[in-house]
């Protein structure tokens, strides 16, 4: 259950999602994918075709395990059979309840969230270390500067 002392019955989703969010395409090769996980310092990213909808979501343990079988010069396209499709994935829209997606974190144990519009387009991701920051935030009472 969602800790009582964190004043959240009606928050929603879009007052704590990442947005903009970086996000993949098929063309990018493995390494580039790698790369862009070190500079921007995260764990993941959702996987967009070239209209911006969601095609699936690549974290670093499914990153490693196609490194492994595919090396650093596949792309992305070359793997896509390995990823999860869309339709088996967890995401959100923007006015869910935060709440919501705090119970799905604990009943399924996943990372990230991606929050989509009403056509598949990603328009926000809610991670576990949002969801940490919003908890902290809330203790303090003032919001925490980025790093």
């Amino acid at each position: 259950m969602v800790d009582e002392n964190i004043k959240t019955p009606e928050m929603t989703v879009s007052e704590i999602m990442i947005s903009p969010v970086i996000t993949l395409t098929p063309k990018m090769k493995l390494w580039q994918v790698a790369e862009l996980f070190v500079a921007k310092k995260i764990s993941g990213a959702p996987l967009v075709d070239e209209s911006g909808k969601m095609i699936s979501i690549i974290g670093q343990g499914s990153l490693l395990k196609l490194l492994a079988k595919h090396g650093t010069e596949s792309n992305i396209a070359r793997c896509m059979s390995e990823l999860t499709p869309i339709d088996k994935m967890i995401t959100l829209r923007k006015d869910a309840l935060f709440k919501t997606a705090y119970l799905i974190f604990l009943k399924h144990g996943i990372h990230r969230i991606p929050i989509l519009d009403g056509t598949g387009k990603v328009v926000g991701l809610l991670s576990r270390s949002s969801v940490f920051k919003m908890i902290v935030e809330a203790h303090h009472g003032k919001k925490i500067p980025a790093a």
